[in-house]
């Protein structure tokens, strides 16, 4: 499993990932149309890049009513649009503020571009290495306790 990793200060602000995200999976530049976004305060020069956390259960799929967002097993979530209602329960879900509509209505959710063998869009136009994909640790094991008499608990 892979997961996006950002160094927040080597962001420069430039909006390159958003404009190659949107490119990837919309077939436009448009930033706003980007799985990863740039969060500008009051001053251009105060941003936050934000990124889906991909986590290993992902409040937002677990919060959809009919089911449009898949945990995918290598990372990220899935959006099936054919089954989306446009419910917005999946943007209220997120407990990072990272998810967010396009202007028809559907999540922009981070599959990690899944299916490229290049990785992701937004790591590979980077230039400042801001954003870069790391392996994540898989989940951790139970390691059994041993009861009084021996019995293993798992």
């Amino acid at each position: 499993m892979i997961r996006l990793k950002v160094t927040a200060d080597k962001c420069t602000g430039c909006r390159s990932c958003e404009t190659a995200c949107s490119l990837a999976h919309e077939g436009a530049c448009s930033p706003d149309l980007g799985r990863i976004w740039i969060h500008f305060a009051k001053h251009d020069t105060d941003f936050t890049p934000k990124i889906c956390r991909q986590c290993r259960k992902p409040r937002c799929a677990v919060a959809c009513p009919v089911g449009a967002l898949e945990a995918l097993p290598e990372g990220g979530v899935k959006l099936i649009p054919e089954n989306c209602i446009e419910c917005g329960s999946c943007i209220s879900a997120c407990p990072f503020g990272y998810l967010r509509l396009s202007h028809d209505g559907m999540p922009l959710v981070c599959d990690l571009c899944s299916g490229r063998p290049d990785g992701p869009a937004c790591v590979r136009i980077c230039q400042e290495e801001a954003i870069t994909s790391v392996e994540a640790p898989g989940p951790k094991k139970r390691k059994g306790r041993i009861k009084e008499k021996g019995v293993v608990d798992r």
